[in-house]
This record gives structure tokens, C-alpha cells and sequence, in this order.
């Protein structure tokens, strides 16, 4: 199943795409061979493959959840999402899962990522961006509704806009977080 548009990677898109692909599967091959020859494919395989596999499905997972069913057009406050998880989570991450301000404010160290999200909620509502509490529970909903489409985006997120009133927020600046 495809988690991204296939109309999106067309013509140089698509072969630069696929030829990362070919290249790091190619870099696999040989790191395997190389290492059947010396004899430690299984330390090997178990050093990096493993952790390879572990963290990337995490990374899919927190990719997905922080940009699935977002509008695509929106900007980037209202098109990613932020996930309020739990603590544990957010450390492991360096916060990022305070993706909005992330993608408003990229200069904003990890550190300050909370305090901006906390600054940023007028806003945040006002524009009717997403907010979870759950990267699995997003990245579910997404296996379940399967790749997005401009229709689909577009209905889901006017029917999200229609539940919410427009208030007034203050807009915040830049240099806030930079070097706090």
C-alpha cells in the first residue's frame, strides 16, 4: 500500500525516488555480502538490520501520523498536525511531535518546541489545525483509509472547518525561541 500520492513522484520525482531506493537496497546487498565473507553476517544483521527495521517502521509511523489527512494546501500550520503523547515519547524525539511549531518555526530549538506549541494554541485553533493524542491511533486511521486524494483531503478537512468558529490570536514572533 502506498502512503503518498503516486501523482506526486512523476517523471524526475519518480526516478530520483526509485533510484534511492535501487541505491540503498544495492548498499544493503553488498553490506551482507561483505559481511558473509568475514564471517559476521549474523552480528552484522543483528547489530544494524534489526535496529534498522525497529526504528524505521517508528519513523514511518511518526512521519504518517504527523502529516497524513492534513490539507495540502493549507500552509504550514494548518497542513501537519502535532501529537500530544506522553512524555517518554517526546523525549525520544526531541519533541518534534510538536510538529506545528516545527514547521512554523524551524529555527526553534527542540527544547523550546513545548513552550511554543503552548504559545502558538490561539493560533492553532483559530486556523483549525490538528492536534492528537495519538501517533498510532492517526497511523491506523490512515492503514484504514489508505492512500490520500485531493477529493479525500479536501472533503475531510472542509468537513473539520465546518465544526469550528474563527476567534481572534495574536501572532507571535520568530526570534521568541530561538536562543532560550
Amino acid at each position: 500500500m502506498l502512503l503518498f500520492s503516486p501523482y506526486r513522484n512523476c517523471g524526475v520525482k519518480a526516478l530520483i525516488h526509485w533510484s534511492e531506493i535501487a541505491l540503498h537496497t544495492v548498499i544493503t546487498v553488498i553490506i551482507f555480502e561483505w559481511a558473509n565473507r568475514q564471517g559476521i553476517a549474523a552480528e552484522v544483521f543483528a547489530l544494524w538490520f534489526w535496529p534498522l527495521i525497529f526504528f524505521g517502521f517508528f519513523n514511518s509511523v511518526r512521519f504518517v501520523a504527523e502529516h497524513y489527512g492534513t490539507p495540502w494546501n493549507a500552509g504550514q500550520l494548518a497542513g501537519t498536525r502535532t501529537i500530544i503523547s506522553n512524555p517518554m515519547n517526546s523525549w525520544f524525539w526531541n519533541n518534534i511531535n510538536y510538529h506545528i511549531g516545527h514547521h512554523v518555526y524551524p529555527a526553534v530549538p527542540w527544547y523550546n518546541l513545548q513552550r511554543l506549541h503552548v504559545l502558538m494554541l490561539p493560533e492553532i485553533n483559530r486556523q483549525n489545525a490538528l492536534i492528537d493524542k495519538s501517533y498510532f491511533g492517526v497511523f491506523f486511521d490512515a492503514m484504514i483509509r489508505g492512500p490520500e486524494s485531493l477529493r479525500q483531503n479536501i472533503m475531510r478537512n472542509e468537513k473539520r472547518n465546518a465544526k469550528t468558529a474563527d476567534p481572534v490570536s495574536p501572532t507571535i514572533s520568530n526570534s521568541t525561541f530561538l536562543n532560550n
